[in-house]
C-alpha cells in the first residue's frame, strides 16, 4: 500500500475548529446526477437495441454481411469481385460470433448491438480502475467504495456520447482494449515489474484485430514502460524490441489470409490523407459536438500531478501521457481519411477524463464549508461548477427509433419478401436483416459500402457490380442510398440508370442526425427500379390468367 503523503505545512490542526463537511451532500448530488443520466441512457438503449433492423448507421449492415459469411464458413474478407468486403479489422465479427453462436443470436442485429454495448460497460468499468490507481497513488483514501460505480457511470456516459457506441462497429472493442493496456500498464507502474510489462505489450498487440490505428500501441507500452519502470537500460531496450516483434506478429497473423491485407490496408492506404479536413478538427473540439470540460480540466490535473511529491503518481501520469501518443494520438490520422468521420475522436474523450477523475473526485471530497471567498474556495468551488457541467454537458440525446421508422422499415422488408418469394433476385445496399428477416441466408453480393471504399481508393474496377447491373443480374433494386453522389461510383449509378426502369418510391421518415443516432443519409427515401426482362415475365406470367376462357366459354367450346 502506498504511503500517505503527509504535509510539512500542514502543522498541528488539533485545536482547529472543525467545519461541516460538504461531502454528505456534495458528493451524493454528483453520484445522483451521473446515475440519473446513466439511467437516461439506459432508456435509450432499450428502445434501440431492440430495433429489428441493421439501418442506424453504415456500420451495421457491413457487420451481419460478415457474420453470415463466418455462419457459411467462408473468410471475412473476399475477392473485390464480389463487393462483399469491408475494411475494418475482423475482431469485433470473430468476438461477437463466439459469443452468439451458441445461442443461435448471431445473424440477430439486436444481440449484435447488446454485445456492443457490454464492451462500452466492461470499458467503463476498466477505465473507472485505472483512474482509481492514479487516485491512489494521490491519496491512498481516496480509493473509497463509491469511486468505482460513480467514476464506471461517467466513463459510460462519455463513451455512450458517441454515435457508434451502440451499434456494432469496432469503435468500442478498440476502447476496451486501449482501457485494459492502460490497466497493464499502470499496474506495471506500481509494481515496478517486468511480467507484468511483458504482460501489457503482448496485449497491447492484439489491439491490431479491433482497429488497425491500434498496431502502434505496443510501442508506446514500452516506451511508456521504459521510462517510469526505473529497471536501467538493457531492460527498457528489450522491452522495446518486444513491443516490435508484438506489434509486427499480430500484424502478421491479420494479413495471413488471403485479401486481408487488400481491404485493411491496401484500400485505406490508396483513400490517402485529405489534409484540408485540419480546420474540422478545430471545429470538432470548439462546436456542438465537443465535451470541451474534461479537456480544459486536464491541463492543470496533470500539472498537479507532475509536481506532486509521490514519485508514483507522476510515473502514472508520465506512462500515462506517453501510451496516449500512440494509442489515442493516431485517431487523428484515421479522422483525416476523406471519409473519416468524428466517431475517431470518441476513445479521446475518455482517455482525457482518466487523470481528471481523481483530481476532481477528491475535490468533491475534501471541499469544506460553502465560503467561496476563503482560501482556496474559490478554485475549488470553479472545479466542483465545472463538474457538475461537464455532467450535464454529457446529457444522452439518442433518439429512440419512432413508429415511422418501424412502418418504413416493415414496408421495405415486405415489398422484399414478397420479390423474394416469387423467384427475384434483389440487391438491398443497406440493410441485412431486410434478406434474413426473409429467410434469405445466401451470402449477398454488390454491397453499397463495399463499392463505396473501393470507389474512394480508385479500385472500383476490380468489382463485378457493373457487369452484374448491365447483364440484368438482378431483378429488382432497392436503392435506399443516395444516387448522386452514388455509393456504387458514377458509372455503375449510370448502368443502373439507363438498364432499369423505376417503379416507386418508399418514403422514409424525416432525416435525422449523427449525434441522434441515425445516419443522416442512410435510412432514406427508397427508390425501387426493375429490370425490364423481370417485367416482362411478370407480364408474360400474368398475360394467360387475364386472356384465359371463364368456365362457361370452355364448356360451351
Amino acid at each position: 500500500m502506498p504511503e500517505v503523503i503527509e504535509s510539512k505545512d500542514r502543522g498541528d490542526t488539533s485545536e482547529m475548529p472543525s467545519e461541516p463537511s460538504a461531502r454528505p451532500w456534495l458528493w451524493w448530488l454528483f453520484s445522483v446526477m451521473v446515475f440519473s443520466l446513466v439511467v437516461l441512457a439506459a432508456q435509450q438503449l432499450a428502445a434501440r437495441i431492440r430495433f429489428p433492423w441493421d439501418m442506424f448507421i453504415w456500420a451495421e449492415s457491413p457487420f451481419l454481411t460478415n457474420m453470415l459469411k463466418l455462419d457459411h464458413g467462408k473468410p471475412i474478407y473476399g475477392d473485390p469481385a464480389d463487393a462483399n468486403s469491408f475494411v475494418y479489422s475482423p475482431g469485433l465479427e470473430y468476438l461477437t460470433y463466439v459469443i452468439l453462436k451458441p445461442f443461435g443470436r448471431h445473424l440477430d442485429i439486436r444481440y449484435c448491438r447488446g454485445v456492443v454495448v457490454g464492451l462500452a460497460v466492461l470499458a467503463s468499468v476498466i477505465f473507472a480502475w485505472c483512474s482509481r490507481a492514479i487516485a491512489e497513488a494521490l491519496t491512498p483514501e481516496s480509493g473509497n467504495r463509491g469511486f468505482i460505480p460513480v467514476a464506471s457511470g461517467l466513463f459510460f456516459l462519455v463513451i455512450y456520447y458517441n454515435f457508434t457506441s451502440d451499434i456494432p462497429h469496432p469503435d468500442n472493442l478498440h476502447i476496451l482494449h486501449s482501457a485494459v493496456t492502460l490497466l497493464l500498464t499502470l499496474v506495471a507502474v506500481r509494481r515496478e515489474s517486468i511480467r507484468w510489462a511483458v504482460g501489457a505489450i503482448l496485449f497491447a498487440g492484439v489491439g491490431v484485430f479491433a482497429k488497425q490505428v491500434a498496431c502502434l500501441t505496443p510501442i508506446g507500452v514500452a516506451l511508456a514502460l521504459g521510462l517510469t519502470l526505473r529497471k536501467g537500460l538493457k531492460p527498457a531496450l528489450a522491452l522495446v524490441g518486444l513491443s516490435g516483434m508484438s506489434a509486427l506478429g499480430f500484424l502478421t497473423l491479420l494479413w495471413m489470409p488471403k485479401w486481408s491485407k487488400f481491404y485493411t490496408y491496401d484500400v485505406l492506404a490508396s483513400h490517402g490523407v485529405a489534409l484540408e479536413r485540419i480546420p474540422e478538427i478545430a471545429s470538432f473540439f470548439l462546436g456542438p459536438r465537443i465535451r470541451l470540460l474534461p479537456l480544459l480540466l486536464l491541463l492543470p490535473a496533470l500539472g498537479a500531478t507532475l509536481f506532486a511529491r509521490r514519485g508514483e503518481a507522476r510515473r502514472m501520469i508520465v506512462a500515462y501521457a506517453v501510451l496516449a501518443v500512440f494509442a489515442v494520438a493516431p485517431m487523428f490520422l484515421a479522422f483525416l481519411k476523406p471519409m473519416g468521420a468524428w466517431n475517431n475522436f470518441g476513445i479521446i474523450g475518455a482517455w482525457v477524463v482518466v487523470p481528471v477523475v481523481p483530481w476532481l473526485f477528491s475535490t468533491l471530497y475534501e471541499l469544506r464549508g460553502l465560503d467561496p471567498c476563503r482560501e482556496g474556495r474559490f478554485a475549488s468551488w470553479t472545479i466542483v461548477v465545472m463538474a457538475f457541467a461537464m455532467v450535464l454537458a454529457l446529457m444522452p440525446i439518442k433518439v429512440k427509433p419512432s413508429w415511422q421508422h418501424y412502418r418504413f422499415c416493415w414496408t421495405v422488408e415486405k415489398h422484399i419478401g414478397m420479390d423474394l418469394r416469387a423467384g427475384k433476385r434483389v440487391l438491398v445496399p443497406h440493410g441485412m436483416m431486410f434478406l434474413l428477416r426473409n429467410h434469405e441466408t445466401s451470402i449477398p453480393l454488390d454491397r453499397a459500402n463495399s463499392c463505396l471504399e473501393l470507389e474512394v481508393a480508385g479500385k472500383i474496377n476490380r468489382t463485378g457490380t457493373k457487369s452484374r447491373i448491365e447483364s440484368g443480374y438482378y431483378d429488382k433494386i432497392y436503392l435506399n442510398c443516395q444516387p448522386k453522389p452514388s455509393w456504387y461510383g458514377d458509372e455503375t449509378q449510370a448502368a443502373m440508370d439507363r438498364d432499369y426502369r423505376f417503379v416507386e418510391t418508399i418514403w422514409a421518415p424525416k432525416e435525422l442526425v449523427w449525434e441522434q443516432g441515425f445516419q443522416y443519409n442512410l435510412m432514406r427515401d427508397t427508390y425501387v427500379f426493375e429490370s425490364p426482362a423481370s417485367q416482362a415475365r411478370d407480364r408474360a406470367a400474368a398475360a394467360p390468367l387475364a386472356t384465359a376462357p371463364s368456365a362457361k366459354d370452355a364448356v360451351a367450346r
